[in-house]
């Protein structure tokens, strides 16, 4: 018996300790609460087992019927069980955060005891709570809410928004889950960056917002069905990519502009670089100080005229312009 006070009390500090304290987060805080709420299963126990010691002591309930120590082990077997649990669990997540605390859970599902399996799984529904609404905020509506930064994707709020693509968010690997796969977590890193991007550099926020309210509306991200979290992670990153891929294609016309730099800057174009070249021979010839914007301009206007470069979009042909570099000494 001595056993229960020894665990109770290692559960019991350890919640009193971190309960209040911001910087174990908001998954750290679950955690405590979890712990707490089986701690108060446990102080329901033990009334029960008082209110009979105090019958039995009364001489209102027959000695028979009474307390034992007999039957005192066996009623307090899964109360002993999860305190054990309790404090396995307390001494590996001591100093986890976040989705590491969640995968450092995870892993004690994989128990022959189905007792013990459900306990955990209970716990973990628990505990993941605030991983799940920061996942679902980030696929549903490209928002990182994250103040302790335990979520597996981060933000470097000093990229500028012509870097967003490539710059703007990370990857932290040790705060992903166990129970995410590597593609999954791919997935769901692209979805968050790709409606970031619809949003700020495509300027389309309005379709985010919409498409937010109806995708997410009806969903709940919980711990206990991967099936149905791949499910929904699926869907929304193929409706993601391809309004994506819409927006590229249609409003900035990414075909066109990649075509356009096979024929003009890959030299594609044979007729228009036919005539660049004609007219340009001469002057390339001259030394560099002696070169002027102005002149080099009229002669690629010239040479788009005098080709079939005049049928190109017009869009694509106002992006035809003469760049010169600074001429530094020594140049011929």
């Amino acid at each position: 018996l001595t056993e229960f006070g020894w665990l109770y009390k290692r559960v019991n500090e350890f919640v009193t300790l971190n309960v209040n304290d911001p910087s174990i987060g908001l998954v750290g805080q679950a955690f405590c609460s979890a712990l707490q709420r089986e701690l108060t299963e446990y102080y329901r126990s033990i009334a029960v087992l008082e209110a009979q010691v105090t019958k039995q002591v009364e001489g209102e309930q027959v000695s028979s019927q009474g307390l034992t120590l007999k039957r005192l082990l066996v009623w307090t077997q899964d109360s002993l069980l999860k305190l054990r649990i309790m404090s396995v669990l307390v001494d590996c997540c001591k100093k986890q955060r976040g989705g590491a605390l969640v995968s450092t859970i995870y892993h004690y599902t994989n128990h022959g005891d189905p007792f013990i399996q459900q306990f955990i799984n209970n716990t973990l529904e628990e505990v993941s709570r605030p991983f799940f609404e920061m996942l679902q905020r980030w696929i549903y509506e490209g928002e990182l809410e994250d103040p302790f930064e335990e979520f597996f994707v981060a933000c470097d709020p000093n990229v500028l928004e012509e870097q967003l693509w490539q710059l703007k968010y990370l990857n932290r690997v040790k705060m992903q889950p166990t129970f995410i796969s590597t593609l999954l977590a791919k997935k769901i890193f692209s979805i968050g960056k790709s409606l970031n991007f619809i949003r700020y550099s495509c300027h389309d926020s309005d379709w985010v917002v919409t498409n937010g309210k109806v995708t997410g509306a009806d969903k709940l991200l919980k711990y206990g069905d991967i099936i149905a979290l791949e499910s929904s992670i699926d869907a929304t990153y193929t409706a993601t990519s391809q309004r994506l891929l819409s927006i590229l294609f249609t409003k900035f016309k990414l075909k066109e502009h990649l075509t356009a730099l096979k024929r003009y800057l890959l030299l594609g174009q044979g007729d228009f670089i036919q005539h660049l070249m004609a007219q340009l021979g001469s002057g390339l010839s001259k030394p560099a100080n002696t070169l002027y914007r102005h002149n080099l301009t009229g002669t690629l206007e010239a040479a788009i005229r005098a080709s079939n470069a005049q049928y190109d979009d017009p869009d694509i042909l106002r992006r035809l312009d003469v760049r010169l570099l600074e001429v530094s000494p020594g140049d011929i």
